[in-house]
């Protein structure tokens, strides 16, 4: 009776095959993570997280840096003066009216006034009513 076993070759083969996969995948992973919805989603939850964030901490100042065609988060304690660059995303965020400044300003009560986000690459714009932080997403034909 002779054991039949995997030789090194075979093996070598099996572990270049599932390396490729994963790299297949987690490239397509990434480009998912980087499309416009989920850089909405990405928002809406960074939203949610800065107004809890300032209840408890005072009032922050969320800033939208624009350069190289990505778009940097920075938020800014108004209190301690702490800065931190929050998050990046692979493209423009823009925040609606241009006149704002791209920036968001949470009261010590987590309340913002209203404002509206567009990502480039889609028409699909981000309203968050800042008194209650509700957000709807509209098609971005009700905008001026």
């Amino acid at each position: 009776m002779t054991k039949r076993c995997f030789t090194l070759l075979e093996t070598l083969a099996v572990v270049v095959l599932l390396s490729l996969a994963t790299g297949f995948g987690l490239s397509t992973l990434h480009r998912a993570l980087e499309s416009p919805g989920a850089v909405l989603d990405h928002i809406r939850q960074i939203d949610a997280q800065m107004r809890l964030s300032a209840q408890s901490r005072g009032p922050i100042e969320l800033t939208f840096v624009n350069r190289n065609n990505e778009t940097v988060l920075r938020s800014v304690s108004l209190l301690g003066g702490e800065s931190h660059d929050f998050a990046t995303f692979h493209r423009r965020v823009y925040v609606i009216p241009a006149d704002s400044s791209d920036m968001i300003t949470y009261d010590s009560l987590g309340r913002t006034a209203d404002l509206s986000i567009r990502v480039e690459g889609t028409d699909t714009v981000l309203h968050v009513a800042g008194l209650t932080g509700w957000i709807w997403e509209s098609d971005g034909e009700d905008l001026p």
